[in-house]
Formats: C-alpha cells, structure tokens, sequence
C-alpha cells in the first residue's frame, strides 16, 4: 500500500509570539512561509479560522489541532509550532503550548482523513508529546514530529 501522504512535508515554528487563536495561526504560517510551500498566507488563515468556527480545535493535553483544506498549499503540509507562551484556543480548555496546523490542498481529501489519524495517533503518546515540547529548535520539533508521524504513517500501511 501506497503511504497515504508520500509527499507529506513537516515543518516547524517555534516561539511564535501571539495573545490569540487568530494572531497565533497568521503569525505561524508567516513564520514558515519561506518554505515555499504555502501559496497564499491569508487565504490559509481564513481557511483554518472558518474551521475553527466549526468547532475549536484544542484536543486537551494543551495541545491543539488545527486543520483545512486550501487551494493555497501546493502539497499536503503540516507544521508543529510551539507560542513563546501558551495561547488560549477556546473557552473550554486550558492554553495550549504545542499546535499541530495541517493542510491538505483542495481536491486531496482522501488523503486528509489517514493523514489526520497519524497525527492525532501521533498526539496520543505522552514520550511525543513530552520530546516535542522539549525540543531544543525548531528543526529538532521538526525532525521529532516528522519521524514520529512517519512511524504512524507506516504502521497504518501494515
């Protein structure tokens, strides 16, 4: 079986400095806008933030989840990010102080649903979680999160 998202790209911005939700995303995504990757850093933002009104997207264990479909990727995408201090996403939780933003270009939605499962099975392991908020840079957060969520990719092949 083919993995779910071969050409998956892991990204990292760390010590994003934002009071809110909306500041913290648009503050990210421009962070690692460099990368080429992401067409269109607006259109991304508004794209997480009308998901965000669906629903917020704080899973617990200060951690949150935000995820969309956007013309202004080019290919599947997500970016660990750590706010230089915790950020609010809702009313209902605690601060969050690890954000895992992925998106998927419109059109690729059946590699969405196995590429969020990884990441959230990711997310379920306290050892992950732990390394990743320890992490000592930003490509050490990338490198921890790559390899992990690759592992979950692959046993999901299995």
């Amino acid at each position: 079986m083919t993995r779910p998202a071969r050409n998956l790209t892991v990204l990292a911005a760390d010590g994003v400095v934002a009071t809110d939700r909306s500041a913290f995303l648009e503050a990210t995504v421009r962070q690692v806008t460099t990368e080429r990757i992401i067409t269109d850093v607006e259109t991304v933002v508004e794209a997480l933030l009308d998901r965000e009104r669906i629903a917020p997207t704080d899973v617990g264990d200060r951690v949150a989840v935000p995820h969309a479909t956007t013309s202004a990727v080019s290919n599947v995408t997500v970016i660990v990010s750590r706010p230089a201090t915790p950020v609010r996403f809702s009313d209902r939780g605690e601060p969050v102080s690890l954000v895992v933003i992925l998106l998927v270009p419109d059109g690729e939605t059946a590699t969405y649903t196995p590429v969020f499962a990884a990441v959230a099975r990711t997310l379920l392991d306290d050892e992950v979680r732990e390394a990743l908020r320890e992490a000592s840079d930003p490509e050490e957060l990338r490198r921890q999160f790559a390899h992990a969520v690759d592992r979950e990719l692959a046993v999901m092949e299995e």
